[in-house]
């Protein structure tokens, strides 16, 4: 912690215009959360009707920092000294992640009256006294010569008596050294702060050494806040001994975290070696930011102390939506098809059996004749004819065009045919209004 700034004399002037504008220039580092901050009066003016203490802060934890400027009062008293603290309640300054940062300026046109950087650890100090910038002299007119009249030669009249009046008295003195009003006494050093919702879950990421039955830890709420309903104790351990490579666990050990409220974690070996065997670490995780860690290098105990932030406020959930119909396991069922009219169709025969008879040769005789003209014709010919007709399919699917094949072979009513062609086809493709296909089966050849 820092030096406490120097004092300044008590009661010094009277207090001026309580008008006076500060604005903070502040660049925290990654952990804003653990960085607060409060301005109070120091007492140099007597009788300022101003006197309150200011405060500010956390902030957000952003990776590389944030710089942030805000006017902190409108209602700086001139004449008055201020004493301006910044705090860290982890204990490391502003180094981690970016350099931080601060700067007051003062009025409208923004002169600094005080700076500091990040180095320091629980806190840091700056003192200012409020003061006025005198307007600008206006320009200096050089004087115009007097003329030069002539003197008369004689007086013109008598000269006037000299004066009978009692000169004016002598000043009264000065007041005395002490203010008619006692100063205001200076508030303590860390302010009031109300307490905010406790609904925050804190999660505790370890990694132990090899004894981890060496190692216990608590967690107890400090009190920063002041009125906070929740005071959260929480402890754990010891855990299980694992080589070579130690014992790793992530859980929440609390769910009633404050915010605003400070805590406290400790971190014990009971062997006092701490946990140096490959590698111990932790790292305490609030609201998805991390606001301590440490390593296994210490005795006995180690703590960390921080301070919870305003919790995020979550997104707005949607509303869910239906559950998806499920996949049907198979093609659907058709629908089924009407009752028939009559029985059945009996299946044809496979080929005829015959050629047809010819054509009759004419017209018949009127009356038979005796005696036949001629010799009765003979029965037809079962010899091949000729192998040159061709062959069309016309074909209409369903959907399902990947089951449907076909295939056309020649039969053995007919024999001395000198082409026995076989023709196949399909499948085709899935189409929802089936496919209409149209095949040359047999091109030329068939008999």
């Amino acid at each position: 912690m820092s030096a406490a700034p120097t004092p300044l004399t008590t009661g010094a002037v009277p207090c001026g215009a309580c008008d006076q504008s500060l604005s903070l220039r502040l660049t925290t580092d990654s952990y804003g959360q653990e960085v607060t901050w409060q301005l109070q009066p120091g007492g140099l003016a007597y009788g300022c009707a101003v006197n309150d203490t200011v405060i500010g802060g956390p902030y957000a934890a952003i990776t590389g920092g944030q710089e942030t400027t805000e006017v902190i009062t409108p209602t700086l008293c001139v004449g008055q000294s201020y004493i301006f603290t910044l705090f860290d309640s982890f204990g490391d300054g502003m180094l981690d992640g970016a350099v931080g940062s601060f700067a007051l300026l003062l009025g409208a046109h923004g002169r600094q009256v005080a700076s500091g950087d990040g180095n320091y650890t629980s806190s840091t100090s700056a003192s200012f006294v409020v003061t006025v910038m005198p307007p600008s002299p206006a320009p200096t007119v050089p004087p115009t010569a007097a003329p030069f009249p002539a003197p008369s030669s004689e007086p013109t009249a008598r000269p006037f008596p000299a004066p009978t009046h009692v000169p004016v008295p002598a000043p009264t003195p000065l007041p005395s050294s002490k203010p008619i009003l006692p100063p205001t006494p200076v508030p303590s050093a860390v302010p009031t702060i109300g307490c905010g919702p406790c609904s925050q879950s804190l999660v505790l990421d370890l990694k132990t050494d090899n004894y981890g039955e060496e190692v216990t830890w608590d967690l107890v709420s400090t009190g920063r806040a002041g009125n906070c309903a929740m005071d959260v104790v929480a402890s754990g351990g010891p855990y299980p001994n694992l080589e070579p490579s130690g014992y790793r666990e992530t859980a929440t050990i609390a769910t009633t975290i404050c915010a605003h409220e400070s805590y406290r974690f400790t971190l014990r070996d009971s062997f006092g070696d701490g946990m140096l065997e490959w590698g111990g670490k932790y790292a305490l995780i609030l609201s998805g930011g991390v606001v301590a860690r440490g390593d296994g290098n210490y005795t006995w105990n180690t703590t960390a102390d921080f301070v919870a932030p305003i919790a995020p406020t979550p997104a707005p959930t949607l509303a869910p939506t239906a559950e998806p119909t499920p996949r049907p396991s198979g093609r659907p069922t058709p629908e089924p098809t009407p009752r028939p009219s009559g029985p059945p169709t009996p299946e044809p025969t496979a080929l005829p059996t015959t050629r047809p008879l010819p054509a009759p040769t004419g017209l018949p005789t009127p009356e038979p004749t005796a005696r036949p003209i001629a010799s009765p014709t003979p029965e037809p010919s079962t010899s091949c004819g000729a192998c040159d007709q061709t062959l069309v399919l016309n074909l209409l699917t369903d959907s399902y065009g990947p089951e449907v094949t076909w295939q056309l072979s020649t039969g053995s009513a007919v024999a001395g045919c000198a082409f026995d062609s076989a023709a196949t086809g399909g499948p085709y493709p899935n189409h929802p209004e089936g496919n209409a296909v149209q095949v040359t089966a047999l091109q030329g050849n068939f008999c």
